[in-house]
């Protein structure tokens, strides 16, 4: 976005200007120093829908950038993430508000070491932990003896399905006999405990459904 306007000043805004106040020297030209991107929640207090919107984007860009700690290094990289992004964020005129919102978000988003402690938290842990399909597995180097590779190679079909009048969300997947559940949920146990957690925070219940069976059913689902 600030990408845009950006070249949108130098390409239209400078031109204009030069030419309407006759400035001889580029120097002369009034430059942008700063570009502040700013969702404007000020009315969302009163507004529950703006507030559903601001949640839905600040929750699409945690999910932008949630991996970005994976630059420095795979462990902890959720932690690492949130501290590389919170300068970043002040830097391009964020809220504070919104800027601690993404940070968190991305600093918990670990099974190892996170929790859940937002709506947008919630989101992103919910999105992040039902990552798990065949397209994950660079064919050419494909393992059978690595679960990891025989997990999400198994998993043909996935999809995560919001029922808003029963409140479920469901994370529902198809696996072939190349792997099984049991392989699944070797890797997959506390992520999808996770799941049910950040569910739980939105006021849902998480349902884990396997080739057609609910796999995590309780007794009050009965």
């Amino acid at each position: 976005m600030a990408t845009r306007i950006k070249e949108k000043y130098l390409n239209e805004a400078v031109p204009a200007l030069q030419q309407k106040f006759g400035y001889k020297n580029p120097m002369q030209i009034p430059k942008l120093s700063k570009i502040v991107i700013n969702m404007g929640l000020g009315d969302c207090k009163d507004n529950p829908k703006a507030l559903e919107v601001a949640v839905k984007e600040l929750a699409a860009i945690a999910g932008w950038v949630h991996d970005v700690g994976n630059a420095v290094n795979r462990v902890n990289h959720g932690i690492t993430g949130g501290a590389l992004l919170f300068p970043i964020l002040q830097e391009m005129g964020m809220p504070m508000d919104e800027v601690v919102t993404i940070v968190g978000a991305v600093g918990n988003h670990e099974e190892q070491n996170g929790k859940v402690v937002s709506a947008v938290s919630a989101a992103l842990i919910i999105a992040d932990k039902s990552d798990a399909h065949r397209t994950r597995v660079r064919r050419a180097s494909y393992n059978p003896d690595d679960i990891h590779d025989r997990v999400n190679f198994a998993i043909a079909q996935n999809a995560v399905e919001v029922d808003p009048v029963r409140r479920i969300i469901r994370f529902a997947l198809s696996m072939d006999e190349s792997s099984s559940v049991m392989d699944f949920m070797e890797i997959y146990l506390t992520r999808m405990q996770m799941c049910e957690e950040a569910a739980n925070f939105l006021g849902c219940r998480f349902e884990l459904v396997v080739n057609g069976v609910n796999i995590n059913r309780t007794r009050q689902d009965a």
